[in-house]
C-alpha cells in the first residue's frame, strides 16, 4: 500500500499559477505534483521540496523535474524509503537534505545536470541505497555526515575538485567500493569515514593537499595496501588505520609535519617497517601493537622523540629491528619485550 493517494485532483492543479513559489508538503503535494504509472510528475511552480514529503511512498518509482524546474532545495527525508530506481537532479538545486534518499534500495544511480548548482549534501542522504557509482558536481563544497554509509554496491566515487568537508562516516560500510582520490580542496575528513570498506585497496591524496588531521578511525579495517600520508598532517587519530589487515606500506612525504601518532594507530595491520617522521614526539599506547609482520622501524637523526608508552609496540619489540640516533634507542632498551 502507498502511503499517498495516487490520483491527482484537476481542480486543484488548475489552482497553481506560473509566478506561485511553493514548498511542496504532505498536505498540499496534489495541487502541483501528481504519480501516475510510478511516476511522479512535479510542476515548475516548486521551488522546495519539504521535509518528508514523499517519505516511504512505495507507489514512486521515477521522478520527472520539468525542463524549467525551479527546485532550490530537497528537504529531509522528502523521498526517503520510496521505490526510486535513478534520478536526475535538476541543475536549480542547490541542497540537499539529511536522510532526503536514505534506504531508496533500489536506486541504482543518481546523476546530475551538467551545470548543477548543488554545493551541500546533508547527512545520510544516499545512506542505505543501492547506487553503484556517483560523479558528484564540481560545485559541491560539503558532504554530510554517513552521506553514503552502507551503500554496499558503490564501487566508484568521483569526488568534486572544491570539496572542502568529508564528514564523519561518509562511506563507512561500502564494502564494494575501490578507490578514492582525495581532492586537493579538502580540509577536513570526519572521523570513521572510510570504515569498514573491505575492498578500499587505494586512497590517494592530491598533490597540495592541506589537511592537517587524520580523524579517528578513518580507514579502520578498509582494505587499503599502501598509502602516502600528505606533508600537511600533524595528527593521526586513535584507531585511524586500526585493523587494516592488507596495508603493508605507509609513507610520509618529505617534510613531513606529524607531529602526534593516537592510541592503536596502527594496531593489528599488516606492516612491514616504517620511517617515522622526525618531528614525531610521543608513540602512544597500542601505536603498534599486534602488527606482526612489523620488522624495521627508523628514526631520522634528527627525531624529536621524547617518549614511547609502555605498550605502544605490545607483543612487536621481539622481532624489531631500531634505527635511529642513541637517544631512541635507549628509549627502546627500557621497554620490556614481553608487553
Amino acid at each position: 500500500m502507498s502511503n499517498i493517494d495516487a490520483a491527482p485532483d484537476p481542480v486543484r492543479h488548475a489552482v497553481a499559477q506560473p509566478t506561485q513559489e511553493v514548498v511542496l508538503t504532505k498536505d498540499n503535494w496534489q495541487q502541483f505534483a501528481h504519480i501516475q504509472n510510478g511516476v511522479l510528475t512535479i510542476s515548475a511552480q516548486v521551488t522546495e521540496i519539504g521535509d518528508n514529503c514523499f517519505f516511504g511512498c512505495s507507489d514512486i518509482c521515477k521522478i520527472n523535474f520539468t525542463s524549467n524546474s525551479r527546485i532550490t532545495k530537497i528537504r529531509q527525508g522528502a523521498f526517503a524509503g520510496t521505490s526510486i530506481t535513478s534520478i536526475t537532479i535538476p541543475q536549480s538545486v542547490k541542497e540537499i537534505g539529511d536522510v532526503c534518499f536514505y534506504g531508496c534500495r533500489l536506486m541504482k544511480q543518481v546523476n546530475f545536470d551538467p551545470n548543477s548548482q548543488l554545493t551541500k549534501i546533508g547527512n545520510s542522504a544516499f545512506g542505505g541505497t543501492g547506487i553503484t557509482s556517483i560523479r558528484l558536481p564540481s560545485s559541491v563544497t560539503s558532504i554530510g555526515g554517513a552521506c553514503f554509509s552502507c551503500c554496499q554496491q558503490l564501487t566508484k566515487v568521483i569526488l568534486p575538485p572544491l570539496l572542502r568537508t568529508i564528514s564523519t562516516s561518509c562511506f563507512n560500510g561500502c564494502t564494494t567500493l575501490t578507490k578514492i582520490i582525495i581532492p586537493c580542496s579538502v580540509r577536513r575528513i570526519g572521523d570513521s569515514c572510510f570504515t569498514d570498506c573491505k575492498q578500499l585497496n587505494t586512497v590517494i591524496f592530491e598533490n597540495g593537499i592541506q589537511i592537517e588531521t587524520l580523524k579517528e578511525r578513518t580507514f579502520q579495517s578498509s582494505g587499503i595496501t599502501s598509502i602516502i600520508i600528505p606533508q600537511s598532517v600533524k595528527h593521526i587519530g586513535d584507531s585511524c588505520f586500526y585493523g587494516c589487515r592488507q596495508l603493508n606500506s605507509i609513507t610520509f612525504e618529505n617534510g613531513s609535519q606529524l607531529e602526534t601518532f593516537g592510541h592503536s594507530t596502527f594496531e593489528s595491520s599488516s606492516i612491514k617497517s616504517i620511517a617515522i617522521p622526525g618531528t614525531v614526539k610521543e608513540i602512544p599506547n597500542e601505536c603498534f601493537a599486534l602488527c606482526k609482520q612489523l620488522h624495521t622501524i627508523t628514526f631520522s637523526n634528527d627525531s624529536q622523540l621524547q617518549q614511547i608508552a609502555p605498550n605502544a609496540f605490545h607483543r612487536v619489540l621481539d622481532q624489531l629491528t631500531v634505527n635511529g640516533p642513541q637517544h631512541v634507542r635507549d628509549l627502546f632498551s627500557r621497554l620490556n619485550p614481553t608487553q
